[in-house]
């Protein structure tokens, strides 16, 4: 009798926890629709390019053979014998899809993927009046800081979007030999200067991103209050990224380079340009490029402080 009665609560419980698990999945996937369809329209896109690097690899690889068949059928001695093609190690495949490949448009693309899902879930409560309503069952600066941090949480985008293409690219390598490759290619996708240092390059180019992401996220919170369409917020975002960059790469960079010629032998130019954080194309170094990002995301972060510090005008802007 005790069997049967641990058994029926056994299965009870077994049910139980089935339900609370797919009620809290069910709740995860409907507030989190948004990202994980950007997340998989970008892991496809991973996978796309990462099998048009090995079907082109192969198309070579056919082509080398041709040639030397060619050449050793018509007994051909050649000055110049073609070397064969070798696959590029992890490194440097990740840095070709980035920088090199059609994929390359990402670093246009995803600061509006991350605007987008930075922005919907704050704008919508805004501008639906869900954000007042939840002023009134807690404290205004509470309740702003909990939307606040909501909308940064989807900058997780960036790290899981590194980790799936570094994880693809040796899969399709299996190398980490990134001497190999400039040995044979006689040039690096990397900066030489940190190929003895490439686990902290990339914990460095991570978290950088990470910062640059937060910082989208902020200027379409920051354009979000006064505008009443979600399109117009977007591309207004989209349009004060580039007037950004434009100001720190083009005013700033230049300006101070003109000035102060001596600052061109420090890159600052190149330094202060927003998308030289996929690519670090000859930059100061690590260290300035993180002090940069985390500027841009504290200075970010506190214009937003500054816009929505005053109750009373956000909630007049959500009455209008």
């Amino acid at each position: 009798m005790l069997y049967v009665v641990c058994c029926i609560l056994n299965n009870y419980t077994h049910i139980l926890a089935t339900i609370f698990l797919g009620g809290i999945m069910k709740i995860f996937l409907k507030k989190n629709k948004l990202l994980l369809i950007c997340l998989l329209l970008l892991l496809s896109c991973v996978i796309l390019s990462l099998v048009k690097y090995k079907i082109d690899f192969n198309h070579s690889i056919d082509e080398y053979n041709r040639v030397m068949e060619y050449l050793d059928k018509n007994s051909i001695n050649s000055p110049i014998i073609p070397k064969k093609p070798i696959m590029y190690d992890t490194y440097s495949l990740f840095s070709y899809i980035i920088v090199d490949s059609p994929f390359a448009i990402i670093m246009y693309v995803m600061p509006f993927i991350i605007m987008l899902c930075g922005i919907y879930s704050f704008y919508s409560k805004i501008k639906t009046g869900y954000f007042k309503d939840e002023c009134m069952r807690r404290n205004y600066k509470k309740n702003l800081i909990v939307n606040i941090f909501d909308s940064w949480k989807n900058a997780i985008i960036i790290p899981i979007f590194i980790i799936v293409l570094f994880a693809g690219c040796y899969i399709t390598t299996r190398s980490f030999d990134i001497n190999k490759t400039i040995e044979f290619y006689d040039y690096s996708l990397i900066n030489r200067q940190y190929l003895d240092k490439l686990p902290t390059y990339f914990i460095t180019y991570t978290i950088n991103l990470i910062f640059l992401a937060i910082f989208y996220i902020n200027i379409s919170i920051i354009t979000a209050k006064k505008n009443s369409n979600l399109f117009v917020t977007l591309v207004q975002s989209y349009l004060i990224f580039i007037i950004v960059g434009i100001i720190t790469e083009v005013v700033v960079g230049k300006g101070l380079e003109k000035i102060f010629p001596i600052l061109k032998s420090y890159n600052l130019c190149n330094s202060l340009s927003i998308f030289n954080f996929w690519v670090y194309d000859n930059v100061m170094n690590l260290s300035y490029m993180t002090l940069f990002a985390f500027l841009l995301f504290f200075v970010s972060t506190l214009i937003v402080i500054l816009k929505y510090r005053n109750k009373e005008s956000v909630i007049i802007e959500i009455d209008k």
